[in-house]
């Protein structure tokens, strides 16, 4: 309840005031008030290891990496006065922290008139409903940052208006110059991510994500979806799982993610299915339906959010949509999650705070869940992006 905000009266029945949301089930309003999405986020902040990394408190988030140079091997005479050749030199790379909030507020006269636990004659639980909102609300704005449109003032260094965690289309893109926009978003221009330019000549690419094109979704065509998919897991040097349960089993191999828009997995399960590859994919001899469609024996993921992310060049200097783009069609993003990690504060991971009461109106009171993160890639070089080149439709 903002500042100033009229005391209700639905508080005192809140099973009348709520009758438009009249409850059949238990989960019935839950549901109902949850938009339909298919998450990914989360995937990645699975565990310890291959997933989130939880560090303590610094200044800001480094890594090291090594710079690609000439080979530190040489042949020497023994005892002849010399040096080493081509030392290493390592390089970090720099993410800052970003905070992030979201709260549950409460009055004491909605539980006492709700109760904690459901009634007898209708599923009401308000204390309940009020949490998994709260998780539904994580849970979406989430699943948002990650697809975020990366503009650099907000993700890019530290400053009053860089308050935003970077997005996967930060990390990986179709540029390739790994600079989102470069070619095209001049107002928005990224000149370094993480704090390193992706050009520099001693880097040898390592700071590039991998790009390759496609031209149509015929099966046996060069310049095929699937053609062109060989070329970028080529690129990615990706190990191929024996079988899907080995894919879901390993840690190592579930993070490594082909994702793409609803039409893109339509498309690809379409030229599967298509004449010239028989009924080998079909999933039974009277379903024509598919679970996801596997490639190098990884699956191919749609994402809803990933579909409608207005992130490609739209011919102006501005943005659009794959549908709407310059070059139409869908486009399809190699993560290996092993080495884009969420990083968090190992003391503030969720973290659900005491509740505050408002000093105004004492018996109100907000409880704040925090996290302090960011999304850091620490190896472009595994990461990749298959785009259209020409207009091939969604």
């Amino acid at each position: 309840m903002a500042q100033g905000d009229t005391f209700p009266a639905a508080y005192l029945d809140f099973e009348k005031a709520q009758a438009a949301h009249s409850l059949t089930t238990p989960t019935g309003f839950i549901a109902d008030g949850s938009p339909k999405r298919r998450h990914i986020w989360s995937r990645f902040f699975r565990g310890e290891g291959m997933g989130v990394k939880k560090i303590q408190y610094g200044k800001n988030i480094e890594y090291s990496t090594i710079l690609s140079q000439r080979s530190s091997g040489e042949t020497y005479s023994p005892g002849a006065v010399s040096a080493p050749t081509n030392t290493q030199h390592g390089v970090k790379g720099t993410a800052y922290w970003r905070f992030i909030r979201w709260n549950k507020m409460y009055n004491k006269k909605e539980l006492q008139f709700n109760g904690q636990e459901p009634l007898t004659h209708q599923f009401v639980n308000l204390w309940a409903e009020k949490q998994a909102y709260l998780e539904q609300d994580v849970n979406d704005f989430m699943e948002d940052r990650f697809f975020a449109v990366p503009y650099s003032a907000s993700m890019e260094g530290s400053g009053d208006a860089a308050l935003e965690p970077f997005s996967v289309f930060a990390h990986i893109n179709g540029d390739v110059s790994g600079l989102f926009g470069s070619t095209f978003w001049t107002g928005f221009a990224w000149t370094t991510k993480q704090g390193l330019t992706p050009g520099t000549a001693a880097y040898g690419d390592n700071m590039k994500p991998q790009t390759q094109t496609y031209d149509n979704f015929t099966w046996a065509s060069d310049v095929g979806i699937f053609s062109s998919m060989h070329g970028m897991v080529q690129k990615m040097y990706w190990e191929m799982p024996e079988t899907l349960n080995t894919y879901w089993e390993s840690d190592n191999m579930n993070k490594q993610v082909i994702l793409t828009s609803m039409s893109g997995h339509r498309k690809a399960i379409s030229s599967m299915q298509s004449a010239s590859c028989g009924d080998l994919f079909l999933h039974g001899k009277q379903d024509p339906a598919s679970p996801d469609p596997q490639f190098f024996g990884i699956p191919i993921t749609w994402n809803d959010t990933f579909g409608a992310a207005a992130v490609y060049d739209n011919g102006s200097a501005g943005l659009a949509t794959e549908a709407a783009a310059n070059i139409t069609g869908p486009r399809y993003m190699f993560i290996n999650g092993n080495y884009i990690v969420p990083v968090v504060s190992a003391d503030n991971q969720f973290a659900q705070d005491e509740p505050l009461r408002d000093s105004n109106r004492p018996d109100t009171f907000v409880i704040y869940v925090t996290l302090d993160y960011n999304l850091v890639c620490t190896s472009y070089k595994r990461q990749g992006m298959l785009s259209p080149r020409i207009d091939v439709g969604v």
